[in-house]
């Protein structure tokens, strides 16, 4: 377990009142133990050799297992309360990857060891590790991080020549041949599902081949169904359920990527249940990200945008189903698509039960 969580209020006040008796510990005297800032974490990357990490570091998997493993020891005067891990989403998975120990014999959080197993996938992302101190009850307060980086690159050609998706223009009916080299940090066994697909695209002549654990190049035929695209063309690229967009074709210059206007959800405040609704002529896969005021990710909402006003319905609960509390939130509405990504602005929304 990654942490000694306490429910939202209850957590406030507790993390308060500890940093006040944390000010004032010494000399091993309950009310006298000095709380000398935020704690002092050492974190070893296992390996060949072991590495000493901090800051951000890149994570390639040496083997068909795809896992990588760390050590993390954590000290500090008053106490250490939690270690988190969050992906790009704000999804948290401490507990499906934090294993937590004390020093034998230890009676107090002074000093913790965490142990993580971290999943690299084949995709680009990155996690975040984040350790906290018992006086920083909140996610915004201080503490040290630690991210890694699990990095994907694609590097294409067309016709056996560097590729420019900016430049480049598709004329319909006309087929044309695309080689791609894929570097990720997952290692890639024969066991593994590929698939290459396309909405806008005809793809023939599919071919894969591994190279070398990390290296996948393949190549394939291309062939616009029609004159042109509002939102270029692209293939997706699958590998084990896990997909990555290559853009063949950019979506034409407007000016920048196609936005989104406004954002409400109604009613607001609301009850048992709301709905977003999102006013943009995007298309592609979209979400709203829920934040409580002090900044902690608290739920993900997904959709799909057609290119019309979009209607999102709600009912309150994050993605364990358990209801938020009453309070006040902030969310933002993010919207994938061909040509970039269109982000909203910052809205808030009440719940009042």
């Amino acid at each position: 377990m990654g942490g000694r969580g306490r429910p939202g209020g209850e957590r406030v006040f507790q993390g308060t009142y500890n940093e006040m008796i944390a000010q004032y510990e010494l000399l091993g005297d309950p009310l006298m133990t000095l709380d000398g800032g935020e704690p002092v974490v050492a974190a070893t990357l296992h390996g060949e050799p072991d590495q000493v990490v901090s800051g951000s570091v890149e994570l390639a998997a040496l083997d068909a297992t795809n896992q990588r493993t760390l050590a993390i020891s954590a000290r500090d005067e008053a106490g250490i309360d939690r270690l988190e891990v969050f992906d790009d989403d704000g999804n948290d998975l401490t507990s499906a990857i934090v294993v937590e120990t004390l020093p034998a014999g230890a009676q107090t959080h002074q000093r913790v060891d965490y142990a993580l197993t971290v999943p690299v996938r084949p995709y680009d992302h990155t996690l975040t590790v984040r350790v906290y101190d018992t006086g920083a009850a909140l996610p915004t307060d201080r503490h040290w991080e630690l991210e890694l980086a699990m990095p994907q690159t694609t590097v294409l050609t067309v016709d056996g020549q560097a590729h420019d998706p900016q430049a480049f223009v598709f004329e319909t009916g006309v087929p044309v041949s695309f080689g791609a080299t894929v570097t990720t940090a997952a290692w890639l066994t024969p066991e593994m599902e590929l698939t290459l697909t396309s909405g806008t695209l005809t793809l023939t002549g599919v071919q894969f081949n591994l190279d070398k654990g990390h290296g996948l190049s393949l190549g394939f035929t291309a062939t616009a169904n029609e004159a042109g695209s509002a939102s270029g063309h692209s293939v997706t690229l699958g590998i084990d359920g896990n997909e990555t967009v290559i853009v063949l074709q950019a979506a034409p210059d407007d000016g920048g990527v196609i936005g989104i206007g406004r954002v409400l959800n109604y009613p607001n405040p609301m009850g048992e249940d709301t709905r977003f609704l999102v006013e943009t002529g995007a298309t592609g896969t979209g979400h709203i990200s829920l934040w409580s005021v002090a900044g902690s990710p608290v739920a993900r909402i997904g959709f799909s945008a057609d290119g019309d006003d979009t209607v999102i319905e709600w009912d309150g609960r994050d993605a364990h189903g358990d209801e938020l509390a009453n309070g006040t939130y902030l969310y933002r509405v993010e919207i994938e698509g061909h040509g970039g990504t269109a982000r909203s602005d910052v809205q808030r929304l009440v719940i009042m039960r």
